[in-house]
């Protein structure tokens, strides 16, 4: 089964024209290409789009036109493919990131940067009207201990990228974890903490869902406990 990219590019090409997002999705219904249980197939196909032109630039399929619309870029040189190395790792850290773009961009946020592994500062910025999430980013590793590592990096870097302004929760930050390393940081983080700092915590599963965890999650869980 193709993918939500592969599609796009596919459906552009033959288009030869602009297209919004939700007529390539139409289209896409229209000839059974996609198959989701998702509610808003639109929206992931938006989401796709966008992080494959923020990530790519220049050499992406795809080329913004217009709100929502785009054009199939004709100058686009496909990447040669590397012969695929069986990677022991649960869930990889662009998986994580890739997963939380698309949850953000179906939730009406705008990303205004997706750093690369080698990439400075924060793994990912959004913004919504006045309000900003910075957020930093972790896979999970093979070894045993690596759940906790990947929270205690994280929040220790997210808490070099906090910044103090008077406005209350205009700057919002997160820790992106897989499922189980999100289970470590509920119940490690003062939710006391979590409140003042408007520190949340992305948890995300293999299938690719998101959950954002606020202080109140926190609190329940210690409740719980």
């Amino acid at each position: 089964m193709k993918s939500f990219k592969e599609i796009a590019e596919e459906i552009l090409r033959e288009a030869g024209k602009p297209m919004h997002y939700r007529d390539i999705t139409q289209r896409a219904l229209d000839r059974s290409l996609i198959k989701t249980k998702g509610e808003t197939p639109w929206a992931t196909m938006n989401a796709v789009i966008t992080v494959d032109i923020i990530k790519n630039n220049n050499n992406s399929p795809f080329i913004k036109v217009g709100s929502g619309k785009y054009k199939y870029n004709t100058k686009y040189v496909p990447k040669k493919t590397k012969p695929k190395i069986k990677d022991k790792r649960k869930m990889s850290e662009e998986f994580v990131k890739n997963c939380v773009v698309i949850y953000l961009t179906s939730n009406g946020w705008k990303i205004t940067k997706l750093a690369n592994l080698r990439g400075k500062g924060v793994d990912i910025k959004a913004q919504k009207g006045n309000r900003y999430f910075f957020i930093e980013a972790k896979g999970q590793g093979e070894r045993p201990q690596s759940s906790e590592n990947a929270f205690v990096y994280s929040l220790g870097q997210i808490i070099t990228r906090m910044k103090v302004v008077d406005a209350k929760h205009a700057y919002n930050y997160m820790i992106a974890l897989p499922y189980e390393s999100a289970q470590i940081a509920k119940r490690r983080i003062p939710w006391k903490l979590a409140e003042k700092l408007s520190l949340y915590v992305f948890s995300v599963k293999q299938n690719g869902s998101v959950k954002k965890l606020s202080w109140k999650d926190i609190k329940e869980t210690k409740s719980n406990a």
